[in-house]
């Protein structure tokens, strides 16, 4: 080959090709990308954190959203270096994290409250046909952002620009920082949290001493009767019993000053009626309500071997109201305008005692259909209804205990025809609260006068306070929602007054037994007869908060966890009769005993504590059998 040929050659090789310059339009598409994803996961989250904590801007949550976020993009960058496919795991990832932040939103906004063993509690079908019905408009606002979510990633997924790996590792170590910092007041860790505690529920081993410390304590009954133990005889005549149950019955506190004539009616049932001026609420769910009130305690709702799929089967061996009841002689009817076994109320009364569980089932057999607006028979229907039982259990002969539970101040609140609008009418709740005060009073008026609270007690109370939501804060205001108090009205001829200057709503069921002059062995963990001087203070307990001399003290969480400090280390000023530790060891003693009564062994120390199973019997009721 001649020089010529080779210099020639030379001279007509190709250069090397450089990868082009992708155009501004590619990075403005990535960066869109991410804006958008930012927007849809932050936007829900800090709206969701402002129902439940009242503050505008969460820069922790914001920090530890955005670290999510960055490890997504991470996980991204690597994974589309592995070809095409990568970018439907992310559309996965991302519209899963969305609707998690939504539903987060739509929870903090309707109930004030987060993922907690309250959100188990409220998973039933009734629970979500409301939440579908009333609630929809966060179904659409979901909707509307999966669908710019999509078209963003549709265009980003056609050429997704790539990062240096060096800035992938920068980023990706900034993002675990971030989210670190925050990682609690996120959804993914409440949820996952929640799940893990629901479906895993701590294992209770209590030490002989720990047993041995609480043996006396007069806050704590530690080994009350289960019920097959219990003995009852009611004086003759026998007094009979209406027990109503209004559904989140704080509103009956109302302040009066706000909402002048909002409800009159409860105001002078109260003034006239009331046992004591309120009661400290024990529960924040309908089915806690009934079962603390019921059985005098503290139930943890935690999902374990015997609530499997039901909260109505928790503590089946403990004694409650409804067995007192059934061991002097009762007949006992439930009436409820919602599913005879909304969250389980109708499995619990059945297993204590109760004789017919009657529920919107039973009522469209009889041709009963329910309230247009509403997802159960209305509350006029149910007056009326339970005004015809009275008149049949009056003719009976036999003592009776007959009990109902309201839904028209359910949120959103349902208002029914013939009932006035409050004010002009222009706020739903208001309207439903002002409703509900007409019906029970005419209701009461009714019994009155066709002479059916002869030689009966009525007793009037709530299963809970409002919840603690946006709209009720708005509403009532921090200081009532948060005050937690429930009326107590307790109407009939000859009722004592009571001795006790403050109580709880566990101290209800042996304040009836006693209003009723029933004898009986029967003691319960936690309630004390109000007519009787039972605690050397006024304190009493909730999940939340602790109750002294009428104060509120939001001290602590659900899970009370407690470090153990070195003898003598513990603070001897503080306010309250149980520090940290005590009331972890309250709580403790409390789920020891609520194994106890299920049923199950349970291990203390060495020492392995168990319940022989009482006998199984039927319980007849109106379309419900329960063995």
């Amino acid at each position: 080959m001649t020089d010529e040929m080779v210099q020639g050659a030379v001279t007509t090789a190709p250069p090397p090709r450089r990868a082009p310059r992708r155009p501004v339009w590619s990075w403005l598409r990535t960066a869109g990308f991410w804006i958008v994803i930012v927007l849809l996961l932050t936007v829900p989250l800090q709206l969701a954190l402002h129902y439940t904590t009242g503050r505008t801007l969460n820069a922790r949550a914001l920090k530890a959203c955005l670290g999510i976020i960055g490890l997504l993009w991470c996980c991204d960058r690597l994974a589309s270096r592995f070809g095409r496919p990568w970018w439907i795991v992310l559309a996965i990832i991302s519209l899963a994290l969305y609707l998690l932040h939504v539903f987060f939103f739509g929870l903090a906004r309707f109930s004030g409250r987060g993922f907690d063993d309250g959100f188990f509690l409220s998973l039933h079908a009734e629970a979500a046909a409301v939440a579908w019905r009333y609630y929809a408009q966060y179904i659409y606002f979901f909707v509307g952002g999966a669908v710019v979510l999509g078209a963003v990633l549709y265009a980003y997924a056609k050429r997704p620009a790539r990062a240096r790996l060096r800035t992938g590792v920068i980023v990706c170590v900034i993002s675990v920082a971030l989210l670190l910092s925050g990682y609690r007041t996120l959804p993914e860790y409440q949820l996952a949290t929640a799940t893990f505690q629901w479906l895993h529920p701590t294992t209770t081993h209590l030490s002989p001493a720990l047993l041995q410390r609480w043996a006396h304590n007069p806050l704590l009954n530690l080994d009350p009767p289960d019920k097959s133990a219990v003995w009852a005889s009611a004086p003759k005549p026998a007094r009979n019993l209406v027990l109503l149950y209004v559904e989140s019955g704080g509103f009956m506190l109302a302040p009066a000053a706000k909402y002048p004539g909002l409800v009159p009616g409860s105001q002078q049932l109260i003034r006239q009626h009331g046992f004591l001026p309120y009661l400290d609420t024990s529960s924040y769910m309908t089915i806690e309500g009934l079962v603390n009130t019921q059985c005098g305690t503290l139930i943890p709702f935690v999902q374990g071997d015997e609530s499997a799929g039901t909260f109505g089967r928790l503590v089946p061996d403990l004694t409650c109201l409804g067995d007192v009841l059934h061991r002097a002689g009762y007949r006992q009817v439930y009436y409820a305008g919602t599913s005879r076994n909304f969250a389980g109320t109708g499995q619990f009364l059945a297993l204590h005692g109760y004789d017919e569980i009657v529920g919107k089932e039973d009522w469209r057999r009889q041709g009963v259909k329910p309230d247009p607006d509403s997802y159960a028979i209305g509350d006029p229907r149910l007056f009326e209804l339970s005004i015809a039982e009275l008149r049949k259990l009056q003719h009976a002969g036999q003592p009776f205990n007959l009990t109902l539970f309201t839904v028209g101040t359910h949120i959103p609140g349902f208002s029914y025809p013939g009932c006035a609008p409050y004010g002009d009418g222009t706020h739903r709740y208001l309207n439903a609260v002002h409703c509900d005060d007409t019906l029970i009073t005419q209701w009461i008026a009714k019994l009155r006068q066709d002479g059916l609270l002869k030689n009966t007690l009525l007793v009037i109370t709530g299963d809970h306070q409002v919840f603690r939501s946006a709209q009720m804060l708005k509403l009532f205001g921090e200081q009532r929602v948060l005050s937690s108090h429930l009326p107590f009205i307790v109407i009939g001829a000859d009722v004592p007054k009571a001795v006790a200057r403050d109580g709880a709503g566990y101290d209800i069921a042996p304040t009836i037994i006693d209003l009723l002059g029933i004898r009986t062995n029967a003691t319960f963990p936690l309630g004390r007869s109000l007519l009787k001087q039972g605690r050397a203070l006024d304190y009493h307990v909730s999940r939340y908060a602790d109750f002294l001399n009428g104060k509120i003290y939001l001290s602590h969480g659900e899970h009370v966890v407690c470090d153990k400090p070195a003898p003598g280390a513990r603070d001897t000023h503080d306010k309250l009769p149980l520090d940290a530790c005590g009331r972890a060891d309250l709580q403790a003693l409390l789920d020891y005993q609520a194994a106890k009564y299920a049923r199950r062994p349970q291990r203390s120390g060495s020492t392995t504590v168990s319940r022989r199973p009482s006998a199984s019997g039927v319980v007849r009721s109106r379309g419900l059998v329960d063995r």
